[in-house]
């Protein structure tokens, strides 16, 4: 995610996320998963690990059935940002393609936002 997606996540203001695949359904690898952030012009191979995810449900819906119920959770202020922030993030997407959307609650494990951060690189950009 971005930083500016994840420090929404830090600060409570999202509580979701929405994957796309075009060629699958997307759906989490565990109950529990690292939120990573990248700075906006970085490489997409080096993401920094800042807390951790707790899974509390997955849905689906269609690209065109996302609401602005949707988009308030998960960050952005209309739908319209929405759905411009994901056909940007991963091209286009047709009004019945399938999205998953996770809610999540932050977990807790240190006070201060430094000591929830290290460095990693990963083998996959598909975070």
């Amino acid at each position: 995610m971005t930083e500016r997606l994840a420090d929404k996540v830090l600060s409570e203001q999202k509580s979701t996320t929405i994957r796309y695949d075009r060629d699958r359904v997307e759906y989490p690898a565990g109950p529990v998963l690292p939120l990573y952030a990248a700075a906006e012009q970085a490489p997409h191979d080096e993401y920094r690990c800042l807390a951790r995810l707790r899974v509390l449900s997955v849905r689906y819906s269609t690209f065109n059935g996302l609401t602005e119920a949707d988009a308030r959770s998960d960050g952005f202020s209309s739908l319209e940002e929405l759905l411009g922030t994901l056909q940007h993030f991963y091209g286009r997407i047709m009004p019945d393609d399938t999205v998953c959307i996770y809610e999540f609650a932050l977990e807790r494990t240190a006070t201060k936002r430094k000591t929830l951060a290290w460095n990693v690189v990963l083998q996959s950009a598909s975070v």
